[in-house]
């Protein structure tokens, strides 16, 4: 037999094959992007910001004036002042602090005696996208004027 009279015959199981391997691997990339959920936005940290109670000592706007502020030293963050932000103005920064709260340090009485409080709880049960939400939404509060170091 000649070479031109073998052909390679492809059967239907060899064409499912590639096939397979294709739905395959783009079923893949999109249960990562599933997986990885919605984009962190201004309006999705805004629900946030009232679900998860921040209102309570920042107040409604982010002045530093909830309900509880009063009561709490020091005083929440005034969230229009981007000078006062001590860990940083940038997303990555205000997700972070959300993430592991903030803790006070203070010098004790005596040599080497140091009290640790913390200030503001974690909010680490929620998502980094949802730590970005709040972060943007906390961003937006700012007073337009300041000028304040690191603004994104």
């Amino acid at each position: 037999a000649s070479s031109c009279m073998r052909r390679s015959r492809r059967t239907p199981m060899t064409l499912a094959a590639p096939l397979a391997l294709a739905v395959c691997i783009v079923g893949v990339g999109a249960l990562v992007a599933c997986d990885r959920g919605p984009e962190p936005s201004v309006d999705a940290g805004r629900d946030l910001y009232r679900q998860n109670g921040c209102a309570s000592c920042h107040g409604p706007d982010g002045r530093g004036d909830g309900p509880v502020a009063k009561t709490i030293e020091p005083r929440p963050r005034d969230f229009r002042d981007a000078s006062a932000f001590k860990q940083g103005t940038d997303v990555a920064s205000i997700a972070d602090t959300i993430a592991t709260g903030v803790m006070e340090h203070s010098q004790g009485n005596s040599s080497g005696d140091q009290h640790h409080r913390q200030v503001m709880p974690q909010f680490n049960h929620l998502s980094e996208s949802e730590r970005h939400s709040l972060a943007l939404y906390v961003i937006s509060l700012r007073n337009p004027l300041d000028t304040g170091r690191n603004q994104p």
